[in-house]
């Protein structure tokens, strides 16, 4: 009854130690030792035709049911590709037994799945000098896994490429603060940081961070300049300027927070850290300077007022446009 193949493909499919008992020339069929693998591991292959002992697709299956398996392959299984993969797929510890020294390590696709069950601790061993850092879709994959430390390992063309940058940022806004300089100032890079997180507009350069388009993608100024709001009194904020590198994100973040009020959005709100950073103190922000926001006090009045709006403009002195939206707000209330 034991040489017969319908019969002994049954009974592995139930206990796969029952391919011990099964005729020789069964034991040679590999559907019937897969399925005896694929109920109980790797120490049924003992009992299969020596000729499946370093099967690849006989050892898949066994590491598919224990990754562990790996360590009682041969040195050439443990270099091979899908072997490893299914192994660390089922069992992320099997990389111990993975060979380190493999040529694999030099194969794109194969890192990038290693990276993806296992993470960056894999890329100690891969080459510094593998062709891989040089090529961009990999690094893409790599920063859209990883973030922007994955940038650490591409080649120095490609740590200043445009769509690496922003591929980094819209995992990480803050991202933008290790980016190259050049790109800080780019527009397209800084909308994308300001998009996932609207405080990554403090570390954007190019006066980008006062930038209008940089602004709505941060959610931080209204979509449409006519926007009709719900009630009609209007508010001013004071508070400190929060889009300097080295300053903190709280304003931004109350800003962008009364706008996501379901209460406080019904008013227009005046934020003085969208408005023109010009002023007549040399200092800005001098308590003892004389300036208080008036046309009387200010050094540069001659320059306050738009002539067609007859409103503070981009060159008006900060103190001035604070002052007079303060008296529109309170004109409202």
């Amino acid at each position: 009854i034991w040489a017969q193949m319908g019969f002994v493909f049954s009974m592995v499919k139930l206990n796969g130690f029952a391919l011990e008992y099964a005729a020789l020339y069964i034991k040679g069929d590999k559907e019937v030792v897969m399925a005896a693998v694929g109920e109980d591991g790797h120490k049924v292959i003992q009992y299969a035709h020596p000729k499946l002992h370093t099967d690849k697709d006989v050892w898949i299956a066994a590491v598919q049911k224990g990754g562990d398996a790996l360590l009682y392959a041969n040195d050439d299984l443990k270099k091979d590709k899908d072997v490893i993969l299914a192994a660390v797929r089922q069992s992320p510890d099997a990389l111990k037994y993975v060979d380190k020294f493999a040529n694999i390590w030099g194969d794109r696709d194969f890192v990038l799945s290693m990276v993806k069950m296992r993470g960056v601790y894999v890329l100690q061993y891969v080459k510094k000098t593998a062709n891989m850092w040089s090529d961009k879709d990999f690094m893409l994959s790599m920063v859209e896994m990883q973030g922007y430390k994955m940038t650490e390992y591409a080649t120095s063309a490609l740590k200043e490429d445009r769509d690496i940058w922003i591929t980094a940022v819209q995992q990480d806004g803050n991202a933008l603060q290790f980016a190259p300089d050049a790109l800080r100032r780019d527009k397209q890079v800084v909308v994308a940081a300001a998009k996932q997180n609207s405080a990554a507009l403090k570390f954007a350069q190019g006066s980008l961070n006062q930038d209008n388009e940089c602004w709505k993608a941060a959610g931080l100024f209204d979509q449409e300049e006519t926007k009709i709001y719900d009630r009609s009194e209007r508010a001013t904020l004071s508070l400190k300027f929060s889009l300097a590198e080295k300053s903190t994100t709280y304003a931004t973040d109350f800003a962008k927070g009364i706008k996501n009020d379901k209460f406080l959005s019904k008013f227009k709100t005046y934020n003085p850290n969208k408005w023109c950073k010009d002023s007549c103190d040399p200092n800005f922000t001098d308590i003892k300077h004389p300036c208080r926001g008036s046309s009387v006090t200010c050094g540069i009045f001659y320059k306050n007022v738009d002539p067609a709006t007859q409103r503070p403009c981009a060159e008006s002195c900060w103190r001035f446009a604070f002052r007079f939206h303060q008296q529109e707000s309170k004109g409202t209330n």
